[in-house]
């Protein structure tokens, strides 16, 4: 097997294992329930404490 075609398969099998990691890691944190977040996604709780009306913001400035 020459040099080039070594380096290849090699890459195509870094790209395989990397889009593998990056399935499960989407999976773990969009569509697996956590039971120490409350059986809530990760995705899930970020957007419960990241999605506030700015009027809140702005109110709790001003007082």
């Amino acid at each position: 097997m020459r040099r080039a075609e070594s380096v290849s398969i090699n890459s195509f099998a870094r790209w395989q294992q990397r889009r593998e990691i990056e399935a499960w890691h989407r999976d773990d944190n969009e569509t697996r329930r956590h039971m120490a977040l409350n059986d809530l996604t990760p995705a899930e709780l970020a957007r419960q404490y990241s999605l506030r009306p700015v009027d809140e913001d702005i109110k709790s400035v001003d007082n």
